[in-house]
């Protein structure tokens, strides 16, 4: 009996020792799970601060720029949260966007007018917010259109990318480059890219900024004989070396086709596509020789490839105009859409939002 009695202590004297060393090796274990758990929420924090301000770097550009208060600041910041919860764009994207917003004049109302169009179109092209702004606000202010006019364009932009052979990017290139002179189209923007989409087939000269300025020079070309010198270099940056091209035989040519920019009975500028059909016309009793020499009568020798781009591509021209009257109406938002719809658009949004909550946990901590 006592020799089985010291067997059980001994047995179970073993046991407990066994258990302690284990339980000592899992508290040790746990130790460091703690610790590598707390470096982890203290590289979290940090991160956070960092984003936090370079987030309110931005931002207080952006009230220097707008000279807005403290109100309006705060009811940016609710905006630019929004932006990130429900967009790819980070809150310091949307902020360095309204950067070159205020930089432009924008006030707050034209500036959330205007970056929803923005955004959708910079998702759509797979470009930089900073270039969807600049082909928006310029051709905008070229055109006289109002910042309300930003989405009707940029799906005018998009459908145009989808049926012709140019992209948004370089047709955003074509309507900068355009600038001023896209006040001489009559058709506005729908005629515009119309063209740019038609001509665009005939390669990269007719694309980007080198199909604007060709398109630009085509149609001073037809009204320099009707403007003033000083009216084309003031008003339309015209230089002396352009404006020593647009001094050809133009008015003479023109007389002798019967062919006028304006309307005779309302006097108003007729529309471009007009015009090129009325060119065409002209030009069709002549001989290939005859038509190529009153060509070069009518623009010289630059831009005389351009107006036979435009002839050749007139009925494309013309179908494109009437797809983009009918078909561009939330194109734009249905292209973003579809750009952002796979695994590559929600880890870009997820990523987005959890930007959002780092600057909110940064600015807790800060």
């Amino acid at each position: 009996m006592a020799k089985q009695t010291l067997q059980t202590v001994i047995t179970l004297s073993g046991q407990v020792d066994n258990s302690f060393g284990v339980l000592g090796q899992r508290i040790m274990a746990l130790g460091s799970q703690i610790d590598g758990l707390s470096q982890k929420v203290i590289e979290f924090g940090k991160e956070s601060i960092e984003q936090y301000v370079r987030y309110d770097d931005v931002m207080r550009e952006v009230q220097a720029l707008g000279e807005y208060d403290g109100k309006t600041i705060q009811t940016l910041n609710e905006y630019n949260r929004s932006i990130a919860q429900t967009s790819k764009y980070t809150m310091e994207q949307a902020g360095q966007a309204e950067v070159m917003m205020a930089q432009l004049g924008l006030n707050m109302e034209q500036t959330r007018t205007l970056m929803p169009t923005v955004m959708n179109l910079a998702t759509a092209a797979n470009i930089e917010l900073a270039d969807s702004l600049d082909y928006l606000y310029y051709t905008l202010n070229a055109l006289g259109e109002p910042m309300s006019y930003a989405d009707t364009l940029a799906d005018q932009m998009s459908k145009s990318a989808a049926i012709s052979a140019a992209d948004i990017d370089t047709l955003g290139q074509s309507m900068q480059r355009l600038g001023s002179g896209a006040k001489f189209f009559a058709g506005g923007s729908e005629e515009i890219l119309a063209i740019l989409g038609g001509i665009s087939q005939f390669g990269s000269d007719m694309q980007g900024r080198d199909a604007g300025t060709q398109l630009r020079n085509f149609m001073l070309t037809l009204l320099a004989p009707t403007k003033s010198k000083d009216e084309l270099i003031s008003s339309l940056r015209v230089t002396e070396e352009e404006w020593a091209e647009f001094e050809s035989d133009t008015a003479a040519a023109m007389n002798e086709l019967g062919l006028s920019v304006y309307d005779s009975a309302t006097g108003e500028l007729k529309p471009a596509i007009q015009i090129i059909g009325e060119m065409d016309a002209a030009l069709s009793t002549l001989s290939e020789a005859e038509k190529n020499k009153m060509l070069g009568n009518l623009f010289g020798k630059r831009t005389t490839t351009t107006a036979l781009n435009l002839i050749e591509s007139l009925d494309t021209i013309i179908q494109y105009q009437e797809e983009i009257e009918k078909g561009s109406e939330g194109y734009t938002q249905s292209m973003a859409d579809t750009m952002e719809g796979g695994l590559g658009g929600s880890l870009r949004k997820f990523n987005a939002a959890l930007d959002a909550f780092k600057v909110t946990v940064g600015e807790r901590l800060a």
